[in-house]
């Protein structure tokens, strides 16, 4: 799933330092969208709850192809970082 409307970080924004997960080049000023993917395998939680990631892609790879898109994602998800 990805966001339908594409946008522009601000000046400085520090997500601008982040790579995109397509092609893992700097998000910089380009046009991007987020794509989110969530866990459906997982035990149900009463609140509806899901376990998911979301990356920030540059918008000029989107649409892009099924197995692309999973190669990236399976790249995403294998990052050592914690992120909170």
């Amino acid at each position: 799933m990805y966001g339908a409307a594409a946008f522009t970080l601000k000046l400085g924004h520090r997500l601008r330092a982040a790579n995109c997960l397509v092609c893992q080049e700097l998000i910089g000023g380009h046009p991007v969208s987020v794509v989110g993917i969530a866990a459906l395998n997982t035990e149900p939680c009463v609140h509806g709850c899901l376990l998911s990631d979301s990356y920030l892609v540059h918008d000029q790879h989107l649409p892009i192809d099924a197995e692309e898109l999973q190669a990236a994602i399976h790249r995403g998800l294998q990052c050592p970082e914690t992120h909170e």
